[in-house]
């Protein structure tokens, strides 16, 4: 089965970023200039893998048993629920993404100002890479700061070699979101555009910068270097593929893959670079907004603590702590909690909770409450809240209405009151 349009354009980016050798069953991906890094020992196959054994004794077949990541991905039919279980079991994660794409040229929007950037720019542009990835934040992975450190070092490269160029959006002098260009002219990629890293400052997102530069890059791609199609792939979860839907981006396919990682899941406070993916995350772990609105409504209050586990710089999970109102003793509401789905059941829900009740512990809290699964919470510690006669506002939450006391002089009978918002 042929590579899918996307998939060409990954190798076409390894071929002159990194190495690249062809098998029978598709392309081996190294990317040298940080090969500790998923990216670096990466497989694109040209079918679903036949089981995960044959997965995985292929990647040690190419890379060997010393390397800190394996990725494998393709554009084929998503594997079995068996097969997902027995690779889970291998310490792999499904990775997802959409690939999108579109061959005519959306109409134009130039409300802001958009254009390449030049040499003496490139500093800014390192700047705003930095500062729109939360995972760089000082409580981040060290390693995948050096990682990102590589990346725009390899950046600069292809950019002094014509191979990318970068363009920015801007508010008057200021450079507020950016996106990266290639367009593949080699064997496996002819014709093809792809966007790379379409990023937004923190402070100026949800405001049209992206959307308008997204667009002018586009238009450029198709009318004026002449790309027949141009491509890029989006989080499914994410609001990102219903702007890129109105500009006229089709689903191209589902892209499909799985990662074992030895990065250790790093659990720290949220930065506002953190934002866009907790909302995507929160909306696809309860199936709809009302959790994302009610995080965004809970940052604005006092003493509220926001916590997001990451692993090599994907954002995987989210959880919150809020006051509540309770007569004689301080206590905090655990809500909401939030995993991505493809990195469900795999410690990061366990990571975040126990992370949140040492936060709990540390503020001098009496007692967490909860409303969830009693078999979930109950390893935890938490209680239905009815021992202690603590009632919910909701008054059909019966045990799901959960209690973790961290002191032994609790007042009886209290009437739990949350923040506004909850209400």
């Amino acid at each position: 089965m042929p590579l899918s349009d996307t998939l060409r354009t990954k190798v076409h980016i390894a071929s002159v970023e990194g190495e690249v050798r062809h098998h029978p069953w598709g392309y081996e991906l190294r990317t040298t200039a940080a090969p500790a890094y998923f990216h670096g020992t990466c497989l694109v196959l040209e079918e679903t893998p036949k089981s995960f054994p044959w997965l995985l004794n292929l990647h040690r077949e190419v890379f060997g048993d010393d390397v800190s990541h394996r990725l494998a991905v393709w554009s084929g039919t998503p594997i079995t629920e068996p097969f997902l279980a027995e690779a889970r079991k291998g310490g792999f994660a499904p990775e997802e993404s959409l690939a999108m794409a579109i061959g005519e040229a959306p109409a134009a929007d130039e409300r802001w100002e958009v254009r390449q950037l030049e040499p003496n720019e490139w500093d800014s542009m390192d700047a705003l890479n930095a500062l729109a990835d939360g995972a760089e934040s000082a409580d981040g992975d060290p390693a995948y700061a050096e990682f990102k450190l590589a990346m725009r070092a390899l950046r600069r490269r292809a950019l002094k070699e014509g191979r990318t160029v970068w363009w920015g959006v801007f508010k008057g002098a200021e450079l507020v979101g950016q996106c990266g260009l290639t367009l593949c002219d080699s064997e496996v990629g002819s014709g093809l555009a792809r966007l790379r890293d379409v990023e937004v400052a923190p402070d100026w997102r949800r405001r049209g910068a992206g959307s308008s530069l997204v667009r002018t890059v586009t238009r450029d791609a198709l009318l004026r270097l002449k790309a027949r199609r141009v491509l890029l792939e989006a989080d499914p979860h994410g609001p990102a593929v219903a702007i890129y839907r109105r500009m006229g981006f089709e689903l191209d396919h589902p892209e499909q893959g799985l990662l074992w990682s030895r990065s250790e899941l790093t659990v720290r406070d949220e930065v506002p670079a953190d934002g866009a993916d907790v909302r995507s995350l929160t909306t696809a772990a309860f199936g709809g907004p009302d959790e994302a609105e009610l995080v965004e409504q809970l940052r604005d209050l006092p003493d509220v603590v926001s916590l997001v586990a990451e692993r090599d710089g994907s954002i995987l999970g989210h959880v919150m702590l809020s006051k509540l109102e309770v007569d004689g003793a301080k206590a905090v509401a655990l809500a909401p909690l939030a995993v991505r789905p493809p990195a469900q059941r795999s410690g990061v829900g366990t990571a975040l909770v126990h992370a949140v009740i040492e936060r709990a512990r540390a503020a001098k809290a009496g007692a967490v409450v909860v409303l969830g699964s009693p078999a979930y919470y109950g390893r935890f510690g938490f209680v239905a809240a009815s021992t202690l006669e603590w009632t919910s506002p909701w008054p059909d939450a019966g045990d799901a209405f959960q209690l973790l006391a961290l002191r032994d002089d609790l007042p009886r009978s209290v009437a739990v009151r949350y923040a506004e918002p909850f209400t």
